[in-house]
């Protein structure tokens, strides 16, 4: 059997590009929980623990569904946020679907932006 297929994932800022899926703030997968009151890491740590008790629960579980089906479909995705090469939420969404596509026997590989 032959090497599985890759699908690569990057998570990206804002600031630097618009061609990708902006899963920020308005959006279901945007972060509820603002680096302002609770510090970067974390922010990031409670969406974590928040994430992973919704993420199969409506808009979210919709949202993550069809960003997954697009990735598969293109072999690529580019997740968009205004934190990186910061720690951001984008990098948990990231990983949640790199699971489901590796589950499904991909290779996934995710790059944050101005990270080494």
């Amino acid at each position: 059997m032959g090497d599985p297929e890759v699908i690569f994932i990057r998570v990206a800022n804002r600031k630097n590009t618009r061609e990708g899926r902006y899963v920020g703030r308005p959006t279901p997968l945007g972060n509820p929980y603002r680096v302002e009151a609770f510090g970067r890491e974390g922010a990031v740590r409670r969406y974590r623990e928040w994430f992973s008790r919704v993420k199969g629960e409506g808009k979210i579980a919709q949202t993550l569904a069809a960003l997954e089906r697009e990735a598969e479909r293109r072999k690529t995705l580019t997740l968009l946020c205004w934190c990186a090469p910061e720690p951001c939420h984008a990098e948990v969404v990231a990983e949640e679907i790199a699971s489901r596509l590796e589950r499904k026997g991909y290779r996934v590989e995710v790059h944050v932006d101005g990270r080494g």
